[in-house]
């Protein structure tokens, strides 16, 4: 079976290395890319306790995510210029967010880069996703040890 479209989750800093592997992996299966940008804007993990508030902060700064979304897809079609993709920007919890993505795009592999400042809870992602999904995770690891 071919993979039809691949999912690169990035909630972090753009990783280009990360971006470049997806893609390397997306035309090697003659498939799409599909590169989920998810935006949280408070990280500090006791608000995801109290989602209201979240969104409600989310929505107070809109236009300037709209336009950092706007910027960061420009960005990534830059990069990706040697395969078919697609960029979705969303606001939201990763595992969900992801979960949500899989489901509504018909996701059949996901790339997971890891993120070096949040190497604990990129770890601890892969191990609540794969839970909860039968897609299988690949992991791009970036050849940049501290």
């Amino acid at each position: 079976m071919n993979t039809q479209k691949i999912l690169l989750p990035i909630t972090n800093a753009l990783d280009t290395a990360a971006l470049l592997y997806a893609q390397d992996i997306a035309i090697s299966k003659d498939s799409q890319l599909v590169v989920l940008y998810i935006t949280s804007p408070l990280t500090f993990s006791s608000c995801y306790a109290y989602p209201s508030i979240l969104y409600s902060i989310a929505n107070l700064n809109m236009d300037s995510i709209e336009t950092a979304h706007k910027a960061l897809t420009n960005k990534i079609h830059s990069i990706l210029t040697k395969c078919n993709h697609e960029v979705v920007c969303l606001i939201g919890p990763q595992i969900d967010t992801i979960l949500n993505v899989i489901e509504e795009q018909n996701i059949d592999l996901v790339v997971l880069p890891d993120e070096p400042t949040l190497l604990n809870k990129f770890a601890n992602n892969k191990d609540k996703l794969a839970k909860k999904t039968n897609v299988p995770i690949m992991t791009y690891q970036s050849q940049k040890q501290a």
